[in-house]
């Protein structure tokens, strides 16, 4: 039944009056309250807003439903403003709600059947006498004084906003509203259509919001405020936009042990081989075993635990290092395993990717990349290559990548050919980004023999120099994996 609550159909309802009042917050304040999907709304690079949306809504229906069948209530919204990217590169300004409140148990019960915002009742009274109207409620403890005054309505004290054009940029309610699942990383899109919307601008003259208060936020500034009266609304049926946001807890350190069982397997055998046999050997002997079997037992901890940080920990998956590849031409070139082409596309979703693989089952036979290849089949637009001719003509990427993946190409000329196809199919004033684990002191301590997998620096710098290209810069995204940076001049980034 979860599927009813992501707006099934379109709605529409009367506004008689909306009443929003939008306050300005440090953005690092409002910045862990919204899911990574989305990014605040900034103004100045310095701002960003909650609104808080007071509406009289009248006969609120599914869309060719009869006005008689509406619903008639009052709703108090708290909404941060922020901005999305769809799958075509389109940024849409939009609320992200983090409260709802009505006056009508009916709207609550069907509310939170047909959505995800979480209707609670309350209290809403509304009493105006003379020149004054107050919006207020017991239960929630908040209060709305509004001044009715003639001729010019200055901006709230210390707004950041300069005019009421800019003010009137934040003044809700915004074309869509956003709604994010954890359970399937998906976002809910609702878009709302108005007709004849002029916001005017309102005094006002005292307010106070507990929910606000509760929020412990610093600096809190009324920046706007406005009212609309008398607008027909519609909400249209809703779009889900399924996306990998981030990685999955632990998924890093869980693939290594699921594509490599193996060899815990052999080694699991072999220490309960040595833990049988231990005790009918001789006392020397025994010592030596048990060495043998700690040993062995520290080495899957330690290198699991690295594995564990590289993978799942640090910010190698973040992409915090790479370029800003939006609107770029991006070359990434894997070795039968890609981890990293949806969360490019997540992270820099203008950018035009082309997503290549080397994998050869003749020459690449280990079964931990076999078994990879089943778990996470290469997306339907990767094209095979061999590296020592890619299929593009030359100067086609500002940036080409691979990670994780050269070390594969173990035979050193083949390696050679294949940095200077590289180079070859990026601009003269592009970049080649390089990460890799070494074989060096780090490494070993992490992975015993294992670390022989790896190429050596000086291995790596020979390939780079006999392809003529240089390294531009070296960074260590972990102290165990280090990204190098080649052009083919000097050029700077």
């Amino acid at each position: 039944m979860n599927f009813l609550k992501n707006h099934p159909f379109a709605v529409d309802a009367h506004f008689e009056s909306s009443i929003v009042l939008t306050f300005a917050i440090p953005k690092e304040q409002l910045q862990n309250m919204i899911p990574e999907c989305l990014e605040l709304d900034i103004y100045q690079d310095k701002w960003a807003f909650i609104a808080v949306a007071m509406v009289q809504t009248k006969k609120l229906r599914p869309k060719g439903f009869p006005k008689f069948m509406g619903n008639d209530f009052f709703l108090i919204g708290y909404r941060i403003f922020v901005r999305y990217t769809n799958n075509a590169g389109k940024r849409l300004r939009g609320l992200f709600i983090i409260k709802s409140e009505t006056d009508n148990k009916k709207m609550e019960f069907f509310g939170n059947i047909f959505t995800h915002y979480n209707y609670t009742t309350t209290d809403i009274s509304i009493l105006s006498k003379e020149n004054l109207t107050e919006i207020k409620s017991v239960k929630s403890d908040f209060q709305l004084v509004l001044e009715q005054k003639k001729g010019e309505i200055n901006l709230p004290d210390g707004s950041p906003f300069a005019n009421w054009q800019d003010a009137r940029k934040y003044a809700g309610p915004l074309p869509f509203t956003f709604t994010y699942n954890k359970n399937d990383q998906s976002v809910l899109i609702i878009e709302g259509v108005r007709e004849d919307w002029n916001p005017v601008p309102i005094k006002v003259k005292t307010h106070h919001f507990s929910f606000i208060d509760s929020l412990k936020l610093t600096n809190v500034i009324l920046a706007n405020a406005f009212e609309i009266k008398n607008i027909p609304y519609t909400w249209k049926k809703r779009q889900v936009r399924k996306m990998e946001i981030k990685r999955k807890p632990y998924q890093g350190v869980l693939n290594i042990i699921r594509f490599n069982w193996h060899f815990y397997a052999v080694a699991g055998v072999v220490i309960f081989t040595l833990i049988f046999f231990k005790e009918i050997l001789p006392q020397q002997l025994q010592y030596v075993i048990l060495a043998a079997i700690i040993m062995t037992i520290l080495n899957i901890i330690i290198s699991l635990s690295v594995s564990f940080y590289i993978y799942d920990v640090s910010d190698l998956y973040k992409l915090k290092w790479f370029p800003d590849t939006n609107k770029k031409q991006v070359l990434t070139i894997n070795a039968g395993f890609d981890e990293t082409s949806d969360l490019i596309i997540n992270k820099f979703p203008l950018t035009e990717l082309t997503i290549c693989d080397f994998y050869n089952s003749k020459k690449h036979t280990e079964v931990s990349i076999e078994r990879a290849r089943k778990a996470y089949p290469p997306a339907a637009k990767t094209m095979q290559v061999v590296t020592d001719s890619l299929p593009f003509p030359d100067n086609s990427f500002d940036y080409s990548f691979t990670i994780l993946a050269a070390h594969e190409i173990r035979n050193e000329n083949e390696r050679v050919q294949f940095f200077k196809e590289l180079s070859r199919v990026t601009k003269i004033t592009g970049y080649i980004y390089v990460t890799e684990h070494l074989r060096d002191l780090n490494n070993f301590m992490a992975y015993s023999i294992g670390f022989f997998h790896f190429h050596s620096k000086p291995t790596w710098l020979r390939t780079f120099e006999k392809a003529n290209l240089s390294v531009y810069k070296d960074i260590k995204v972990t102290p165990f994996v280090t990204t190098f940076i080649l052009s083919q001049n000097e050029n700077s980034l």
